[in-house]
């Protein structure tokens, strides 16, 4: 926004909150959930995905649910002359 306003464009922001953090009914659903989610290569195994994803879970009563909740989006948009 900072960089638009610098340049002369009066932009707008929208502020979308934050989403609940992931829920996960298995391991295999949060694998395949991240696989979609990063356009992850057939050579990334299982393995080495759920050794970066296992430290961002926890254990639920949904079975397995992220540490945190996601970010806040911001939508920018200006109108061009």
């Amino acid at each position: 926004y900072n960089l638009l306003w610098s340049l002369g464009i009066a932009a707008n922001v929208h502020m979308i909150p934050p989403a609940d953090p992931m829920e996960f009914s298995n391991r295999q659903d949060a694998l395949a959930w991240s696989r979609d989610m990063l356009w992850l290569p057939d050579r990334i195994t299982d393995e080495d995905l759920w050794a970066q994803l296992e430290p961002l879970l926890v254990r639920s009563e949904a079975g397995l649910t992220m540490r945190e909740a996601p970010a806040p989006t911001a939508v920018v948009w200006w109108q061009t002359a």
